[in-house]
């Protein structure tokens, strides 16, 4: 203050500090009121993003939860077609195959035929290993596939887990 009363000696010195002091203060003003629309837009920004983030956040567990449903069913699928596909191997043969498309009708011309004693010897006392039994390997090799890419998702980028 005594700065500017000494600079500011008569009449016309003190207003023309007062003058440059007002303008000081004025661009001081002009740029605090830049500043807090910037702010005020960027935190908008800001709070339009985080909603964003948990919308997408949602959407990220939601599907994560049904891909983990969805490779459930897949690797159960897996194990019934395996299940299934060894079993017509094994009981089902081309020609029995052929046999029956013929008695309904839906297969016209064949390269072989089934006599009656095959078709005898098809149906035996054996039956078909349980469901449980036959895919015990399979469960086991898919155990280990499941093992082995979440090792390989670990090294990637971290496990998928929320």
């Amino acid at each position: 203050m005594d700065a500017f009363i000494k600079r500011a000696r008569n009449k016309d010195a003190l207003k023309s500090a007062l003058f440059e002091l007002d303008g000081s203060w004025c661009k001081i003003y002009e740029r605090a009121c830049t500043l807090l629309k910037e702010k005020e837009a960027l935190t908008e920004s800001l709070n339009h993003q985080n909603t964003e983030y948990e919308r997408l956040k949602q959407d990220y567990d939601s599907l994560f939860t049904e891909l983990q449903v969805l490779r459930a069913s897949n690797k159960e699928t897996t194990i019934k077609n395996r299940y299934l596909t060894n079993m017509i191997r094994e009981y089902l043969y081309a020609a029995v195959a052929n046999e029956i498309l013929i008695e309904e009708g839906s297969l016209t011309q064949v390269d072989t035929k089934v006599t009656p004693i095959a078709m005898e010897e098809l149906v035996d006392a054996d039956i078909p290993m349980p469901f449980s039994t036959s895919v015990k390997n399979d469960r086991h090799s898919l155990s280990r596939e499941e093992l082995l890419l979440k090792r390989m998702a670990d090294n990637i980028g971290g496990s998928n887990e929320t």
